[in-house]
């Protein structure tokens, strides 16, 4: 009779294939020098921050140093990838870190000179970053030349835990030498680490792949690496996967500031242990992966490290207490690596050489569209758009002229964001100071015609964020898909009320300057009579201030109070309104909005008596009374 064998694994043997991947010496000289590169890189960035800060103290101009990192490295990275592709890696990778040396070494000696600029910094950001973009896949590329395809899982799990040893002590390092020694010696120590990298990996000793040249250019074979994925379930599969998670998953860690001060109530050093607990999570999540490097279902495992991962993700988005957050960052860092680990594992195991440069490019691409999620999550402040409509574009640009006088007013009445992150801002619309960052916003310009509109918008395409027409975000212009004026001032409401309100005065002042052809002559000379500078200025003094004092009136060409210029608009087209059915529900409205107050004086006395809890009641009660009142609004039947 035969009997089952059993296989006993001391815990020593368990550790050496725990650490399989390190007996090879290729891969041990790699390692070392990418412990040496990447506490470089997070050693630089962390410098890079606090220069730009000292020589600027502008959080903005911080914000572009990264984005000139940034830009480069995204476009580039599939260039890198079919580059690493068609030449030796090895030697990419080599080169790539002796650039980054040279710019540490010059970045320092700036430094120490004292003549360093912010041109400078920005500048060889940039050139760092085209650096990164045929770096990293070319480093990603190489690893499955160093080791048998039985230690690839192995290898890429240790890999992983460089990352997260120096996410842990760069920043620390670097730090202390600021403070110790200054920038300089900081950019100094890096040069040597990125030099001590160099040293070690000019010991690697790999045999020669061929390199089988395929016809056609840098477009053709950046197409082939994206059919090849389109064409094979598992590689978009899971590539697909870590997009997501990079852009929607990941991104909570550039909001844990948010979360520390606005949710936790933690400030600074309540945020320095969640980054702390987070960071030891993922080392453990990557040294997990390495103990069960060996083991197989490393599909089902990183499946299912992805759904625990999500539902985590949900309750720390939602827990209020500290203790129970830090519980859930450590968690949230132990899964997330975990299966991003298993994933990187799965690719790296199953891909053709032939392609792996490509591949690995578009894989490291996603990790490189992580602030895009956080620019994403930043979006919070939403508008009310009103489209009102016009018998053709040439009523549309009448319409807009006659509407360009009146839109401080406008914007004054929907005022509703003074809150920002939990603070109160100051302002009652702080999504219109937030949209002054587009390239078209605020107030447009007076027009001729029709043709006048259509050739001065499409000489805007390609300047700045505005890429296609939809993005031109005037506070007022005509629809490029229906036929319409769109009113784009508003902030969301905070009731139906409101929103009806803002709706029956646009539509009101449309139909009042198309009707009578003399009223039109003359908005339309009133309007080009006003510059387009005191309207912008006038729009940020009713961002600022809504209702609660003077806003710009275009009959006297200067400030009045507030509810005066309200009623003298309402008086300009209560015909119009009563023709409509319109004129008793806006005649109560108002009453109410200068009893009352606008969405954001409403917000801000409930912040004020109870912060965000406050916000939240004022938020409901409102929800629940408007529920019960649907049948008492009439105007909404015409809108």
């Amino acid at each position: 009779m035969s009997k089952a064998a059993v296989v006993i694994v001391s815990g020593s043997e368990r550790l050496r294939s725990a650490l399989s991947a390190l007996r090879h010496r290729n891969y041990r000289l790699y390692w070392l020098g990418q412990l040496s590169s990447v506490l470089a890189q997070n050693m630089e960035g962390v410098a890079q921050s606090w220069l730009v800060l000292d020589l600027t103290d502008s959080p903005l101009l911080l914000g572009l140093t990264g984005l000139m990192f940034a830009t480069p490295t995204i476009a580039l990275t599939l260039v890198g990838g079919v580059i690493a592709d068609r030449v030796d890696r090895r030697r990419i990778m080599i080169v790539s870190q002796c650039f980054s040396a040279s710019m540490f070494c010059l970045l320092a000696a700036l430094v120490v000179l004292e003549r360093v600029e912010l041109w400078h910094v920005m500048s060889l950001a940039f050139l760092s970053g085209c650096v990164r973009a045929f770096d990293r896949p070319s480093r990603m590329a190489l690893l499955p030349q160093m080791v048998p395809k039985e230690d690839i899982p192995n290898a890429v799990a240790i890999g992983g835990t460089i990352w997260q040893v120096n996410r842990l002590v760069g920043p620390a390092v670097a730090g202390l030498l600021i403070y110790s020694l200054g920038v300089g010696a900081t950019y100094l120590f890096c040069f040597g680490a990125s030099l001590s990298a160099v040293c070690l990996w000019l010991g690697i000793r790999l045999q020669p792949l061929p390199h089988t040249a395929s016809a056609g250019g840098v477009l053709q074979h950046m197409a082939e690496g994206l059919n090849f994925i389109r064409q094979n379930q598992i590689y978009y599969t899971f590539i697909g996967m870590i997009f997501f998670n990079s852009v929607f998953g990941m991104s909570y860690l550039i909001l844990m500031p948010v979360f520390a001060r606005n949710v936790l109530h933690v400030g600074s050093q309540g945020f320095g242990f969640l980054q702390s607990v987070g960071g030891a999570g993922a080392l453990v999540g990557v040294l997990a992966v390495a103990w069960f490097s060996h083991s197989r279902k490393k599909g089902l495992l990183a499946i299912f490290g992805a759904a625990v991962f999500g539902f985590l993700l949900i309750a720390f988005a939602l827990s209020n207490s500290y203790p129970f957050s830090l519980t859930l960052a450590l968690v949230l860092g132990i899964a997330g690596q975990f299966y991003m680990t298993t994933i990187s594992t799965i690719l790296q195991v199953n891909l053709p050489n032939q392609l792996r440069g490509r591949v690995m490019s578009i894989y490291g691409l996603a990790w490189e569209l992580m602030p895009v999620g956080g620019m994403i999550a930043d979006h919070q402040l939403s508008g009310l758009h009103v489209h009102i409509g016009v018998p053709d574009r040439e009523a549309g640009v009448v319409a807009l002229n006659a509407a360009r006088p009146w839109m401080p007013l406008l914007t004054a009445i929907s005022t509703n964001s003074p809150l920002w992150r939990g603070h109160d801002t100051g302002y009652d619309s702080w999504r219109t100071v937030l949209l002054r960052r587009w390239t078209t916003a605020g107030c447009p310009p007076s027009f001729v015609d029709a043709a006048d509109y259509d050739h001065r918008i499409h000489r805007l395409l390609g300047i700045g964020g505005t890429k296609d027409l939809a993005l031109i975000a005037w506070d007022v212009r005509l629809s490029e898909h229906l036929p319409t004026i769109e009113f784009r001032m508003g902030d969301a409401q905070l009731d139906a009320d409101s929103t009806l309100l803002i709706a029956a005065l646009c539509r009101a002042l449309v139909s009042h300057m198309l009707a009578r052809p003399e009223a039109t002559v003359a908005a339309a000379t009133a309007s080009a009579e006003v510059p387009s500078e005191l309207l912008s200025a006038a729009l940020v003094h009713s961002a600022h201030f809504g209702m609660r004092a003077e806003v710009f009136d275009p009959i006297s060409g200067g400030l009045a109070p507030a509810g005066d210029v309200l009623r003298r608009f309402v008086q300009m087209v209560a015909a119009e309104l009563q023709e409509e059915g319109d004129l008793e529900a806006v005649e109560s409205s108002v009453r109410r909005l200068i009893r009352t107050g606008t969405g954001a004086e409403r917000q801000r006395a409930a912040f004020a008596i109870d912060g965000m809890a406050g916000v939240r009641r004022l938020l409901d009660a409102t929800i629940v009374a408007n529920h019960g009142r649907s049948g008492e609004r009439t105007a909404s039947n015409n809108l």
